[in-house]
């Protein structure tokens, strides 16, 4: 009888001993396949963002003579809304977006840009210098945030 019992015990905690490691490997590569998707959509925002800023610069810097027929005019529109876009439906990094009130912030940036869709807008100095400050300020805080979100050490 002690026989069988050592032999059920030992078989119990083999079968004990796979389930744990089985739930163990699932868990290590749950994690790694959301850190990979957040890394995929932070990538993609980063992206979308420094598209569009740079086109948001060359149309400040450089405005388009007519804004209604302008190839650059209709670029700068569909970077800007990408960005919306990207802001509003990855759900690996919504947490972050929405505590942080990204859209706000682009929607702040995108304020510059949408006077220059009038022909006769100039910006003036100070409106430039404003627009590079937010510029900047916003690509170093998607880079601050993404690292934070990834657990990446700064530098």
């Amino acid at each position: 009888m002690s026989e069988v019992l050592n032999a059920i015990i030992a078989a119990s905690a083999g079968l004990a001993g796979v389930a744990l490691g089985a739930k163990l490997n699932f868990h290590a590569a749950h994690k790694t396949w959301v850190v990979d998707n957040k890394k995929l959509e932070w990538r993609e925002l980063i992206d979308a963002v420094q598209e569009a800023l740079t086109r948001m610069a060359y149309a400040i810097y450089d405005p388009p003579k007519d804004a209604i027929s302008d190839q650059r005019a209709k670029d700068l529109s569909k970077s800007v809304q990408r960005v919306f876009v990207v802001l509003n439906n990855r759900m690996f990094v919504a947490e972050v977006v929405a505590r942080e009130k990204l859209e706000d912030r682009w929607n702040e940036i995108n304020g510059y840009v949408n006077k220059v869709i009038i022909p006769t807008y100039r910006p003036d100095e100070q409106a430039m210098v404003s627009f590079e400050h937010e510029r900047k300020a916003f690509r170093q805080r998607l880079n601050a945030l993404s690292r934070k979100d990834l657990r990446i050490p700064s530098d």
